[in-house]
């Protein structure tokens, strides 16, 4: 069917077929315009929303809980590890350090990588069952508690500190000055080892 219609003195001829509805007419698409999120007497943009976005992801964890996962992320990688790693790289590093690191610090190592993968947007490999379960049979087998040595007390130190004291030679000094630093200091034993002269100066 045929249609003339006019136009300001032009003649335009539209030309419908049978059947042809509003359904078949192609229709115009139109962009949505970027809605921005309001708070009460804000405009946010989209930048602005990612920045609070990390600040807030920032806030979540504090800053003792990350210096620790960095370590562990360090010793993982100074052993021979690679990020990303695998269920079987997780294993052989449970297994190096099974018979020397306490159970609770290899776990704590195992949630510092399964955090930066996690993170990172990438699969878990601390999810495997594989894993999980050598874990534990590390803990059941290591992970007896160990008999607590009894605490020195004052007394007993001012007394080891006295006799020192009437003996002669370096050595005496020398014990003397570890006991004292050691207890007033509440220093481990590995801690000791390390000190030299120069700290003392």
């Amino acid at each position: 069917m045929s249609i003339i219609c006019g136009t300001h003195g032009l003649n335009r001829r539209f030309v419908m077929t049978a059947g042809n509805n509003d359904e078949n007419l192609p229709t115009r698409r139109h962009e949505e315009p970027t809605v921005l999120a309001r708070t009460p007497g804000t405009l946010t943009t989209p930048e602005q929303l990612a920045e609070q976005h990390q600040r807030f992801l920032a806030a979540a964890t504090t800053d003792n809980t990350r210096r620790t996962y960095r370590s562990a992320i360090r010793h993982f990688l100074a052993w021979g590890g690679v990020l990303l790693c695998d269920e079987a790289a997780l294993i052989r590093y449970l297994l190096s350090f099974a018979e020397v690191l306490n159970p609770r610090t290899l776990a704590l190592r195992l949630t510092a990588l399964s955090q930066w993968h996690r993170y990172q947007g990438f699969p878990d490999p601390t999810a495997s069952a594989t894993v999980g379960k050598t874990l534990r049979g590390i803990e059941r087998v290591n992970g007896r508690p160990r008999q607590k040595a009894k605490a020195l007390v004052l007394e007993d130190l001012e007394r080891i500190v006295v006799h020192l004291n009437t003996l002669d030679g370096l050595a005496t000094l020398r014990d003397s000055a570890l006991l004292q630093v050691g207890y007033f200091g509440a220093f481990r034993r590995s801690e000791l080892v390390t000190l030299e002269m120069q700290y003392l100066e």
